[in-house]
């Protein structure tokens, strides 16, 4: 009777190859000992799909880094903007010469910013932490420029009295302001990750597959991957939406405000995480945006040993990311002063460019672990391969 050498099942007369392991049937087994537990664990997580892309996205990325070029680019741009525009809100407006004056005065050693930083670093705040950056990596792991810096600056600006910032009028100040900035981001968002995707997509397709030029892909995307970064971010801030929506500062604003921060936040990343792969399949399959959503939620849904497994992986470079940025701002904090200060806004931005190119490392690496696992899991049918093959001849010959 033919066994398989692998897992050592045993099968019936005329079988040539494992069912479970793929490999050729003997006609016997050696006398080598079973393997142990540690074997059998590593086999099974061999079959877990989750390892396959994730090697494969690994390989890609050594074989073309120069993919990693453009997030690291605007990594660095979100974060030398951000430290930018927090320091001109700590210098240049009077609600951050207020907070600058306070944290001169805290006579605590490095002040609230250090306890801060201690806190961060405490098993539940970093595991927390971690678990949260992994799901928005997973939802939008390339980076676009955010506008953050600027933001910051303008919703300081926009404080009329430092002695009235607990006012529900002013703390509901500048939020239109700041979402006509995150549409400008949201905006050249869609315009760079069009045409960013595109070139994923050849990455991650056969070979010999036709490219086509960046400006057609951003053509062809552009409006649907702006509907998916609108719809991502109403969903991760979803509780700004009444501030501008009720009238500002309004009592029934403030209240459907404080009633939507009850409302744990995990929630709007388990959205967006089913969200994730929408992007993926208008690249892959130029699905329209509601297909795309649907084809999206459905792979991770019914993926959901991949998806988790992703998450993991991510969750523990980001923990590690995350707790080695903590230690370093607390001995730099030690060494040169408190982080506090108005000045360390610039002296932060190498470290947050770091971080954040670390980060954009890992979402490059993610995206291209997505595209493999959805195009896996939604073949395209032969016919309609050949039928792309021939439009593509047929517009060479012409």
């Amino acid at each position: 009777m033919p066994w398989c050498p692998q897992c050592r099942a045993e099968y019936v007369e005329g079988i040539a190859t494992c069912a479970k392991c793929g490999v050729a049937l003997v006609e016997e087994l050696t006398t080598a000992a079973a393997p142990g537990p540690l074997a059998r664990v590593t086999s099974r997580l061999g079959r877990v799909r989750a390892f396959t892309y994730a090697a494969e996205a690994y390989r890609l990325l050594r074989r073309r880094p120069a993919l990693l070029l453009l997030p690291i680019a605007i990594a660095g741009f979100n974060a030398v903007e951000s430290g930018v525009g927090s320091y001109l809100a700590a210098t240049r407006t009077a609600l951050g010469r207020g907070a600058a004056r306070m944290a001169e005065a805290d006579p605590r050693p490095g002040g609230y910013e250090a306890l801060r930083l201690r806190k961060e670093l405490a098993p539940a705040a970093l595991t927390s932490r971690a678990l949260l950056l992994a799901a928005t990596t997973f939802s939008n792991p390339i980076p676009y420029p955010t506008l953050q810096g600027l933001q910051t600056y303008l919703w300081f600006a926009a404080q009329p009295d430092p002695a009235q910032f607990s006012n529900s009028t002013s703390h509901s100040a500048g939020v239109g302001m700041r979402l006509l900035l995150a549409l400008a981001g949201i905006l050249l968002g869609a315009l760079l990750l069009g045409g960013y995707y595109g070139r994923l997509r050849e990455s991650t397709t056969k070979a010999g597959s036709t490219p086509l030029s960046l400006r057609l892909y951003v053509s062809n995307w552009y409006v649907r991957f702006l509907c998916y970064l609108a719809l991502l971010y109403m969903v991760n801030n979803a509780f700004f939406l009444p501030l501008l929506l009720l009238g500002g500062g309004s009592r029934s604003a403030m209240a459907l405000y404080s009633l939507m921060m009850i409302v744990p936040k995990w929630s709007a990343q388990v959205l967006a995480v089913l969200l994730a792969l929408a992007l993926v399949a208008v690249a892959m399959d130029d699905a329209g945006f509601g297909a795309a959503l649907k084809r999206g939620m459905r792979t991770v849904w019914r993926g959901w040993p991949t998806t988790f497994t992703l998450l993991a992986a991510s969750a523990v470079v980001c923990a590690v990311l995350w707790a080695a940025s903590i230690a370093f701002s607390l001995l730099a904090s030690a060494l040169l002063g408190s982080s506090q200060a108005p000045a360390s806004s610039l002296k932060w931005v190498g470290l947050g460019a770091v971080y954040h190119a670390a980060l954009a490392v890992l979402g490059v690496w993610l995206c291209l672990a997505q595209f493999l696992w959805y195009r896996e899991a939604n073949p395209v049918p032969a016919a309609v391969v050949d039928t792309g093959e021939e439009a593509a001849s047929v517009s060479e010959g012409e």
